[in-house]
């Protein structure tokens, strides 16, 4: 579905704290950063929010393609595509 308007996807650092904020758009949610910044402490985890509600991936990463592993079926052991907590 259609993100929220409030939704926000955000890059939590090894350090737990938040590296970047992207804002999804359009009707896909599709979300991605203009930053060429690679100063995030890896390992990192990501977190989706929208409506007061929060999803926090669990397993740190260290490569930031996320539609590597959340593939409609899933990969490498994440789940499916993301939905609006």
């Amino acid at each position: 579905s259609a993100p929220p308007s409030d939704a926000k996807v955000q890059i939590i650092d090894k350090n737990g704290n938040v590296a970047l904020t992207m804002v999804p758009s359009g009707a896909s949610g599709n979300f991605r950063s203009s930053s060429t910044s690679t100063n995030i402490a890896m390992p990192f985890t990501a977190r989706i929010t929208a409506g007061g509600r929060t999803a926090t991936m669990r397993t740190p990463q260290v490569v930031g393609d996320c539609n590597a592993c959340h593939t409609e079926q899933g990969a490498n052991g994440a789940i499916g595509r993301l939905v609006w907590p």
